[in-house]
């Protein structure tokens, strides 16, 4: 097995090898999702790094005193909200689950549309209305709908969910959790360009003043942040998409 082909992206870049299996394994029975798993969350990292799409609002979705503890209530919930939402501010968009301290699951949604910031009072009766609490506190404190801080704060904010894995635990008592984050179609990794590698000798000197190259071992399918060292070192040869090294 030995790298052929590298594909940069705006931060990171995919490894493929000789041997494909190692990149594209073969598909098998699904299974119910359990756990936010070290290559789901490595796979959200990669997407939020290297979309090219910019958040501009955060939503986050809170449930009352009472809450569902069945992940297919929950998705629902969310599926019904995100189609309201879209339906009144069209936006690309990006979701992820978490669990607060007392078991309730919470969503926060990513926006590159910031129009929701001039109504949240819709955003807060509308998931008011879908989750049907009749709790009156839960109509003022059930949403919250801020302004990112800069271009690539929601950028920032999934890298840092990926890590925060005390809020990622699945309580005993929530059943079927599904999936622990997702994304609208344009949401998705912006290829820059692509190196055909003749061999590992060649992908050493490629990589050679990214900052973590000395402590890898191949076979390693994403190099994260590597991008800009690897373009500093395509550039003082050919243009990134020709290169072939």
């Amino acid at each position: 097995m030995r790298p052929i082909k590298l594909v940069v992206y705006e931060s990171d870049c995919q490894v493929f090898y000789s041997h494909s299996g190692y990149c594209d394994p073969p598909m098998g029975e699904k299974k119910d999702i359990t756990e936010f798993t070290k290559e789901s969350r490595r796979r959200l990292a990669f997407v939020a790094a290297n979309t090219s799409v910019l958040f501009a609002v955060m939503i986050t979705l809170t449930y009352p005193k009472e809450f569902p503890t069945n992940g297919e209530t929950v998705k629902l919930h969310l599926k019904r909200f995100k189609e309201s939402l879209l339906r009144r501010f069209p936006a690309e968009y990006l979701w992820c689950l978490e669990f607060q301290k007392r078991g309730a699951p919470h969503c926060h949604i990513l926006l590159d549309n910031p129009d929701p910031l001039k109504d949240r009072l819709w955003v807060s009766k509308r998931w008011y209305e879908i989750v049907g609490s009749k709790d009156h506190k839960h109509l003022l404190a059930g949403t919250r709908t801020e302004r990112l801080r800069s271009k690539e704060g929601g950028k920032r904010y999934i890298v840092k969910y990926t890590a925060k894995m005390r809020q990622k635990i699945v309580p005993a008592e929530y059943a079927k959790v599904g999936r622990f984050w997702g994304h609208s179609r344009k949401v998705k990794p912006m290829e820059i360009g692509t190196i055909e590698l003749g061999g590992e000798k060649a992908f050493w000197e490629l990589i050679k003043n990214w900052d973590r190259a000395k402590s890898i071992k191949l076979p390693l399918k994403t190099l994260f942040n590597a991008s800009e060292s690897i373009q500093d070192v395509t550039n003082n040869r050919t243009s990134l998409h020709e290169a072939n090294l």
